[in-house]
C-alpha cells in the first residue's frame, strides 16, 4: 500500500460509518473529534492532557474512575490539586467539542468518573467493524469489496496511538491495533 499516509487511509475506514450527526473520535494518528462538517484537532482540542484523557475514555468504552483517569494522565506525578485539574481538562474538552454533532455532550459525568457519550464512534471500532464486514464479503466471493475495506486497516499501527507516550496502559491497546492490521 505504497504512498498511502495514515490519515488518508484512516479516512477510508471512516467513510464506511454513517455520517449524519455522528460524532467520531480519532485516536490513531492525530487525535481529534469530528462530525463530518467540523473537526477539532491539534491545539484546538487542548494539550497533551486533553489528548490523553480523550483517548483513555474512548478506548475504555465505559466509565473510567477519576482516580484511574488521573493516573493515566499524570502517572505518578499528579499535582496536589489533581481533582480540580482533571475537571479543568474535561471541561476544556467539552468546550472545545461543544459545537460538534447535534448538541450532545461528548463526555458524560458519572458518579465516580467519566465516559464517552453513547452513540459516539471511535475510529478503532470502525476499523474492527470493517474487518468483520470483510469476512462476510469474503464468504460471498466479493474479493474487490474485501480489499477496499481492509486495505486502509492493514496500514494501521499501534505505534500511531498517542505516539510519544510510553504509558503502560497503552501497551495492550497498541498490540490489539497491530493484531487488527494483521487480520486485515
Amino acid at each position: 500500500m505504497s504512498g498511502c499516509g495514515l490519515h488518508r487511509c484512516h479516512v477510508s475506514v471512516i467513510a464506511t460509518a454513517p455520517t449524519i450527526d455522528v460524532v467520531q473520535i480519532d485516536v490513531l494518528g492525530a487525535v481529534g473529534v469530528h462530525d463530518g462538517d467540523q473537526a477539532v484537532t491539534g491545539r484546538a482540542l487542548g494539550g497533551r492532557r486533553a489528548r490523553v484523557a480523550l483517548v483513555a475514555l474512548a478506548l475504555a468504552r465505559a466509565q473510567v474512575s477519576t482516580d484511574r483517569l488521573a493516573e493515566m494522565i499524570w502517572g505518578d506525578d499528579r499535582p496536589a490539586t489533581w481533582q480540580v485539574a482533571l475537571r479543568g481538562v474535561i471541561g476544556g474538552l467539552r468546550a472545545a467539542c461543544a459545537d460538534l454533532g447535534s448538541g450532545q455532550q461528548l463526555i458524560v459525568t458519572e458518579p465516580s468518573g467519566y465516559r464517552i457519550a453513547d452513540g459516539v464512534a471511535i475510529d478503532v471500532d470502525l476499523a474492527a467493524d470493517a474487518v468483520r464486514r470483510a469476512g462476510a464479503l469474503q464468504a460471498q466471493g466479493r474479493h474487490q469489496a474485501v480489499l477496499e475495506l481492509v486495505e486502509p486497516v492493514s496500514a494501521l499501527t499501534g505505534s500511531s496511538l498517542l505516539s510519544g507516550e510510553d504509558a503502560h496502559w497503552l501497551d495492550a491497546h497498541r498490540r490489539a491495533i497491530d493484531a487488527l492490521a494483521v487480520r486485515a
